[in-house]
């Protein structure tokens, strides 16, 4: 079987968005800054609301335009409500991995995820 790859030589943008810090989060949370090759934003729906503006590594909301959205090359979705995420942007996920490239980690969780 033949395959094409393509070897970048830039950093690979996550957005990671949990519910809560639960253990997961805390441990993928420290493997992923670990990694040099890696730029990571968080973003917590349960958790505090001010810690965007106290970390640049936090994000405040899921981004708001597919543009913005894109610039990922990986989501990782953690134990989130099934509400948080409108079908619009869902649709930004899965277009970033179908037509971009990109890549889509669900990290399914005791309170929302199995839902």
């Amino acid at each position: 079987m033949e395959r094409s790859l393509r070897v970048i030589d830039e950093k690979i943008r996550v957005l990671y968005v949990e519910g809560r810090p639960r253990w997961e989060y805390r441990y993928l949370r420290a493997v992923l800054l670990r990694d040099p090759r890696l730029v990571v934003r968080f973003l917590l729906t349960e958790g505090d609301p001010d810690l965007a503006k106290a970390s640049p590594l936090y994000v405040a909301r899921f981004p708001d335009r597919e543009e913005d959205a894109a610039r990922y090359d990986l989501v990782i979705l953690g134990d989130v409500p099934s509400y948080f995420l409108s079908a619009e942007q869902i649709g930004w996920i899965e277009k970033l991995v179908r037509e971009k490239g990109g890549s889509f980690l669900l990290l399914a969780g005791p309170d929302h995820a199995p839902q």
